[in-house]
């Protein structure tokens, strides 16, 4: 126990020591630092005590630098103003005579501008009136020249309206007589048929015939049922007023023969003969779509009376014949249409 206290005792000693030697330095840092401090203030004061008599002296010296520009720009300022009194003598004696001299010049000046302006002027207006002379002249050769351009416009299209019209013309005759041709074949088919249909019928088997001519597509005189033989010695009856047994038979032989559907055998009311067919008003095209009736009137000045003159054309022949049909009228449809008409009628 005693030793470790002499050795606490010890320790304290030597920390009490060591605290006494940096207090003691401290000390000696802190004189030192007041000496610095004193050196420093000492410099300080030296340093603010040049630069005092430094800016004494330099003021000093700028102030007589000072006088002696004011003294040299005083002495400048006299020689520009003798300078400028002499000008203004001199300038004096000259300043009329150049007055007169610029006046004169700016005179000229102003007389040759107004003669360039005048020169220009006219030189514009003769350019503008032959450029107008030229435009007139220009406008009315293209005036000649367009009257010139129609008027052979109008030759070519009436030269091309009386051929067409001639064409036109033509191609009518030749339809009209084509249709005169087959309405005079027509005819000659109906008589023959009205002749077969009044002469006395022989007791002829049809069957055969009738299958032959159903074959052929064409139909005979031997498609038509006959009466047995007996009644070939009787009276052949009249178109107006025949037999039941006669009509019965026509009947018969009707449906069993094809018959052409223009063509009927007198006495069947329904219906009417060539004579009655012609006798008819023209029928009203107004009812087909897309005709009104100024298309409708052409229709019947170019021959076309009825819906089966339509429908047994084309449509070329349709534009041939009738003048003025625009190109969008569709004139396939008309035909169509009055093939359903005639239909209808049958």
């Amino acid at each position: 126990m005693a030793s470790i206290s002499e050795q606490v005792r010890q320790l304290k000693q030597e920390m009490a020591e060591q605290r006494l030697e940096r207090t003691q330095a401290l000390e000696k840092l802190r004189s030192e630092v007041h000496a610095v401090g004193g050196d420093v203030s000492e410099m300080l004061a030296q340093f603010r005590e040049e630069r005092a008599t430094a800016a004494r002296v330099g003021q000093a010296e700028r102030k007589q630098r000072l006088q002696e520009l004011r003294n040299e720009t005083q002495s400048i300022t006299g020689g520009v103003a003798d300078m400028l009194a002499q000008f203004r003598n001199e300038h004096e004696a000259t300043s009329q005579a150049e007055l007169e001299n610029r006046t004169t010049f700016v005179e000229q000046v102003r007389g040759q501008v107004e003669a360039l302006l005048n020169d220009a002027r006219e030189a514009r207006t003769k350019a503008h009136r032959a450029s107008q002379a030229d435009r007139q002249e220009t406008m009315k050769r293209l005036s000649q020249e367009v009257a010139q351009l129609i008027a052979q416009s109008r030759s070519e299209r009436g030269s091309l309206m009386d051929s067409i019209r001639a064409d036109t013309k033509r191609i009518l005759e030749t339809a009209r007589e084509e249709q005169a041709e087959r309405r005079a074949d027509i005819e000659a088919m109906h008589r023959a048929w009205t002749e077969q249909a009044e002469s006395p019928i022989s007791d002829i088997d049809p069957a055969p015939t009738s299958m032959s001519s159903e074959a052929s597509g064409t139909p005979t005189t031997d498609a038509y049922p006959e009466t047995p033989s007996q009644d070939a010695t009787q009276e052949t009856p009249s178109p107006e007023a025949p037999s039941e047994q006669s009509a019965t038979q026509d009947a018969e032989a009707s449906s069993e023969a094809p018959q052409p559907p223009s063509i009927q055998v007198p006495g069947d009311a329904s219906t009417p003969t060539e004579q009655e067919a012609d006798a008819q008003e023209p029928d009203d095209f107004s009812v087909l779509q897309g005709v009104g009736p100024k298309i409708a009137d052409e229709l019947r000045a170019a021959g076309y009376a009825t819906f089966k003159d339509i429908a047994v054309a084309s449509p070329k022949e349709i534009r041939e014949n009738v003048e003025g049909l625009p190109p969008f009228v569709n004139v396939a449809s008309w035909i169509d249409q009055a093939s359903k008409q005639v239909k209808g009628a049958q």
